[in-house]
């Protein structure tokens, strides 16, 4: 198996100002495009727990898939389970045409 792409996330504030997120990371396709994510969930009853989402099929389709793990690797090992070196996004990019 190739060496997955995985990044720490990033985010665009209501200000506009970027940066990387704490305690997230997403795996990318070949073109770069998200398809898998993982973070650690901060307060609530999972505190402490590593979320992991599934953004996509095998196909490219989107999915949503979810869960959690006790472990960051453990989160990344189920993704990449659920996502194949082969996997495509396919993900909606935005409305093409205005709506009128």
């Amino acid at each position: 198996m190739s060496e997955r792409q995985w990044r720490r996330a990033n985010f665009r504030g209501a200000d506009g100002a970027r940066g990387l997120m704490p305690d997230a990371c997403i795996l990318l396709d070949e073109a770069g495009r998200r398809v898998a994510k993982v973070s650690l969930e901060a307060d609530g009853p999972y505190a402490g727990k590593w979320r992991w989402v599934v953004l996509v099929s095998p196909q490219g389709a989107p999915l949503g898939e979810t869960g959690l793990s006790l472990t960051q690797e453990e989160a990344k090992a189920l993704c990449e389970r659920r996502v194949p070196d082969w996997t495509r996004a396919r993900l909606p990019q935005g409305r093409r045409r205005p709506l009128w």
